[in-house]
């Protein structure tokens, strides 16, 4: 016992030497924090002590992940170095302080790490956890760094099932100005919840500079024009919400008898070096390609078909036609969002409220 007794000390001891902090000492021997402070007291090592006989390769290790962007806390995590010693590691490098930044919980850190592991692309990720996409991005290098086996974050959505790539996507937007962003994914055919994503991630990886949202929805080359005008430009019955025939007052004085002048923008669909691509897939038409589908549209056909939608019967298929994951919480999470609602006794989802 008292060998035991003597070899932990020993251990302590040598661990202090080698400037992990007592806190960390205690925490990994299980021994109380004021016996490792005694300890360290009847040997002479005080906290400066320790910083002098630090392990050059801990130091190293340390300072390389400051220049890949890792917060002093984690770093004292993951080595045991006490924080003021790393703040002073920083400053002597000329290593700036990480600003603070959105504190997120351990729930959205794990929820993250599962849908890394599900196969979610990272925009996805960012919508279902509210996490930011240089944050995934940094947890990522840092479960990894940890030993923790995850998969590469898919970053595009380029499946053999769309019509146009991400990039001619991207290229395209920007050929076309004030287009509108509804008009745009119309006249493409392409699904608005998709284009949308791919937006916010081409934003996100530009640190904002470019907006393909903003470029699309930009008014400043559109001309205005009267109500026969733009009737007879677009083929519209109706005009612009908003911009139909009041009931208010009449205009009086000057104004008298003018029209309304409503904004047409560009008509014409630029194409650049592109071309219109349709679906060419033997046996296969557009709708039934797999992972064309968006979440709702495959449960609205499912709720129509069979009134109710079960895991066990149709998470698979539901995972091909819309490239969710097929996991039973991620299904079960679509479900919730989709406003069904779950009934024990069937074990089956649903519309309305069984209990």
């Amino acid at each position: 016992m008292e060998k035991n007794y003597v070899d932990l000390k020993e251990q302590a001891l040598q661990m202090i030497r080698d400037g992990i902090t007592g806190v960390e000492v205690a925490k990994r021997l299980g021994v109380h924090k004021d016996t490792i402070r005694k300890w360290r007291k009847d040997a002479g090592l005080s906290g400066s002590s320790a910083h002098r006989r630090m392990d050059p390769d801990v130091k190293k290790e340390a300072i390389t992940q400051m220049r890949e962007g890792v917060s002093d806390y984690s770093i004292n995590k993951s080595l045991g170095v006490a924080r003021s010693t790393l703040r002073r590691w920083r400053k002597k490098e000329g290593i700036a302080a990480l600003k603070k930044s959105k504190t997120y919980t351990i729930e959205q850190l794990n929820n993250v790490i599962d849908l890394i592991r599900e196969g979610y692309i990272i925009s996805d990720i960012t919508r279902e956890t509210g996490v930011s996409a240089k944050k995934i991005s940094e947890w990522h290098k840092e479960e990894i760094r940890n030993g923790n086996p995850l998969p590469e974050i898919r970053k595009a959505l380029n499946t053999p099932t769309q019509k146009y790539s991400d990039e001619e996507l991207i290229e395209l937007t920007f050929l076309n100005q004030g287009y509108g962003f509804r008009e745009f994914t119309k006249f493409l055919g392409v699904k608005e919840n998709f284009v949308m994503d791919l937006f916010i991630q081409f934003k996100e990886m530009t640190n904002g500079q470019e907006d393909p949202l903003a470029f699309l929805q930009d008014p400043s080359n559109h001309i205005m024009v009267s109500e026969a005008e733009y009737r007879k430009i677009t083929g519209r019955k109706y005009l612009p919400l908003g911009k139909g025939r009041t009931t208010g007052k009449r205009v009086q004085g000057e104004n008298k008898g003018t029209h309304v002048k409503i904004q047409l923008p560009p008509q014409e669909f630029a194409w650049g070096p592109y071309s219109r691509k349709e679906w060419h897939v033997k046996n296969h038409p557009a709708h039934e390609l797999e992972g064309n589908m968006s979440t709702d549209e495959w449960i609205e056909r499912r709720i129509h078909q069979n009134g109710f939608v079960r895991f066990n019967e149709d998470a698979e298929e539901f995972s091909k036609s819309t490239g969710s994951g097929a996991s039973r919480t991620s299904f079960n999470k679509w479900m919730k969002r989709a406003g069904l609602h779950y009934d024990n006794r069937y074990g089956y989802w649903c519309e309305g409220n069984h209990k």
